[in-house]
């Protein structure tokens, strides 16, 4: 019985002088700076690693004003290697104010889309279905931007993702443009920055913390085992 109870604060030490792992995590950051009003912005990202295929549709929970840029941060779990990502919001052509209000939407889609800056020369002036040719429609997504419908955005991002930001584990003011749909004319700019970081072992204590951890249990193994 006292050799298991011996075996038993062993077992114990040794947790107690390890570290604590930590788990694999990514950071998605940057800035928006959008020329209009815009409401029901969403972070679309899609992206590959160890694990597999991982997608998300995030929605920023602000409402940026016209000119301000407005800096964002998600943290998503898992290490990605590489990926592309997006923002989508709704814009509002003549609204200048801090709110997006239903009745000032306009009756015609009106979506703005981040995409790296090579598209944009290509893209400005283009209609939304010469441009993501993939679908799904503006109205659609549109409407999943006031709904909060994120599987249509995932589609739309994984199906057109040549025209977005792309970026790898360690990626530092990847720019892009601003696109005001459904003639794409520029409507400002964005940034994005990513930080993933894989699983890391337990830590390896110092020796000495290690050692005087030991020690204790050995005195106290000893005295048992003496009194036994």
């Amino acid at each position: 019985m006292r050799s298991t109870i011996f075996f038993s604060v062993l077992g114990l030490a040794l947790g107690v002088a390890g570290g604590g792992s930590m788990r694999a995590s990514t950071i998605f950051s940057g800035t928006i700076t959008p020329t209009n009003q815009e409401a029901d912005i969403y972070f679309v990202y899609s992206a590959t690693g160890p694990d597999g295929p991982v997608s998300g549709a995030i929605s920023l929970g602000s409402d940026p004003l016209p000119g301000v840029g407005v800096p964002f941060m998600k943290m998503v779990s898992g290490y990605i290697t590489s990926g592309s990502a997006t923002l989508l919001g709704v814009y509002s052509p003549t609204l200048m104010s801090a709110t997006v209000l239903p009745e000032n939407i306009p009756t015609t889609p009106t979506v703005s889309v981040i995409v790296n800056s090579g598209e944009a020369a290509t893209d400005t002036g283009m209609g939304w279905d010469s441009v993501f040719t993939n679908g799904p429609d503006e109205a659609t997504i549109e409407n999943d931007l006031i709904s909060g419908n994120t599987t249509d955005l995932i589609s739309f991002l994984t199906g057109n993702s040549s025209h977005f930001l792309s970026y790898s584990d360690m990626t530092t003011g990847d720019s892009g443009t601003i696109l005001n749909f459904s003639n794409a004319t520029v409507g400002g700019s964005a940034t994005l920055n990513v930080m993933s970081t894989p699983d890391s072992p337990a830590s390896v204590p110092e020796p000495s913390s290690a050692w005087l951890v030991l020690g204790g249990v050995g005195l106290f193994g000893l005295n048992k085992l003496k009194r036994a």
